[in-house]
This record gives structure tokens, sequence and C-alpha cells, in this order.
């Protein structure tokens, strides 16, 4: 099993939820705390949901939902392209999908990664 199409649903999933994109765009007229509200509480749990099995899937897989992640954050902080991600990430105090991936794994097979 891939989780190729498991993973390419989740994004799809995120984009169904971004019909209402100008609650994040340039026009918003949402402060910078509530458009991370909206992300933590609309957005990453559709792509979060069951990371623990799909995340040991292939890497091209998880970069599928890792881009998505970073043209979310982008769009809330109206950031330009050549703004790294890293920058991003501390900037707005994120983690990333390998992170969340590792946290939820941990806690859910402890014996298997050994805390």
């Amino acid at each position: 099993m891939t989780w190729k199409v498991h993973v390419t649903k989740k994004e799809g999933d995120g984009y169904k939820n971004l019909k209402m994109y100008w609650f994040l765009g340039k026009k918003s007229l949402l402060s910078l705390e509530n458009k991370l509200f909206f992300y933590k509480m609309i957005i990453k749990p559709i792509w979060n949901y069951g990371i623990e099995l799909w995340g040991c899937s292939s890497k091209s897989n998880v970069n599928i939902i890792r881009r998505f992640q970073f043209k979310i954050l982008r769009m809330i902080v109206c950031a330009p392209r050549y703004v790294s991600n890293q920058k991003l990430l501390a900037e707005l105090s994120i983690t990333t999908v390998e992170e969340e991936r590792q946290k939820k794994s941990k806690h859910t097979f402890p014996a298997i990664t050994g805390t």
C-alpha cells in the first residue's frame, strides 16, 4: 500500500475548505492571529488525521502535504516566494508535517519508537 490515494484525497479536502480562501488572502480583514486560528482549527486537522499511519509512506507522498502546508502558510502571511519555508515556520511557530508525524507516532506506538 503506497498511501498515494489517501494523501491526495487529504490534499484535495484541504483545498475544498479553501473555497473560503478570502479568509486568508491579501484582502482579508482578519488579523494574523485569527488567520492562524483558522488554519489550526480547520485546515490542519484535515491533513493531520491518520498521520500516524500514512506518515510512514514514501517521502514523495509526505511532500504533497508538506507543499500544501507551505502554500497555506504563505497565503496567511502574504509572503513572497523568496521567503524561506524555515523562516515561515519560525515566525509563525508552526510544526512541520514531519514533526507532527514524529510526535503522533511516539504517542501512538511507544514500544516501536522506543519512548
